[in-house]
């Protein structure tokens, strides 16, 4: 079986990773799937943020790292023939927003199940956002570096030179 766990993981968060791990206990596959929006400023391309995750996760072949734009991810899950997809809900407000994309993804793709799983507490404030926001400021490695994978915290810092 395989799942897909969307996002523009722009930063990819040791949040996203602890997704990532516990989905990897579930499925046999799991689909690291980028959107990518072009309305959205990133900090990262696309092909970085593919070869950060794939770093990330260079000694699972379980792990695929794929990106799909212009479509709708319900839609890009028919075409890999995936039935599963999982979110990460952090707050409340993550919930409902979660809630309402559930609804439209079962309407694209009835097939489509949704899982939710819930980060431990070190993580439920931890988005990509707000590591983006902490990078540069002075001493922003010390709290970043709990926040990231550690090759991601290169990365980051390759930018601040």
């Amino acid at each position: 079986m395989k799942c897909i766990y969307s996002g523009s993981f722009d930063v990819l968060t040791k949040g996203h990773k602890f997704v990532i791990d516990k989905a990897l206990k579930m499925f046999d596959e799991v689909y690291i799937a980028i959107g990518v929006n072009p309305d959205k400023k990133t900090l990262f391309s696309l092909d970085k943020r593919k070869q950060m995750i794939s770093e990330t996760f260079k000694n699972n072949p379980r792990i695929k790292v794929v990106s799909f734009e212009n479509k709708f991810m319900a839609k890009f899950c028919k075409e890999l023939d995936i039935n599963f997809s999982i979110r990460g809900v952090r707050s409340v407000k993550d919930y409902e927003y979660e809630l309402q994309l559930q609804e439209i993804n079962e309407v694209i793709n009835s097939d489509l199940t949704t899982i939710y799983l819930f980060p431990p507490a070190k993580y439920a404030g931890l988005s990509s956002s707000l590591v983006k926001g902490l990078v540069g400021n002075d001493g922003w490695e010390e709290i970043v570096k709990n926040m990231v994978p550690e090759n991601v915290l290169k990365e980051l810092d390759k930018l601040r030179k």
